[in-house]
């Protein structure tokens, strides 16, 4: 997935289908991308308004990546 990411450039918008896995305290939410590679981490923060995700969604984003963490997340979160 790093090498989609367009450092310093504009955004690449990708697509991929919202899925969730239920944990002891919560919903978490992870997007499964179209072009394969790991599934890319949904923070609510990170939807458009008026977005609320469901399991089975399918959905647009933009990649990025926490070099801290060294996991990739989606922002600009938008159904389609």
């Amino acid at each position: 997935m790093a090498e989609l990411q367009n450092r310093g450039a504009s955004p690449v918008e990708l697509s991929g289908m919202v899925e969730s896995e239920h944990a002891a305290t919560r919903i978490r939410f992870h997007i499964v991308p179209d072009l394969g590679g790991a599934d890319v981490y949904l923070h609510q923060k990170q939807l458009v308004q008026g977005v609320t995700p469901q399991a089975g969604q399918r959905v647009t984003y933009e990649l990025r990546h926490d070099a801290v963490k060294n996991k990739c997340w989606a922002r600009n979160i938008r159904a389609i």
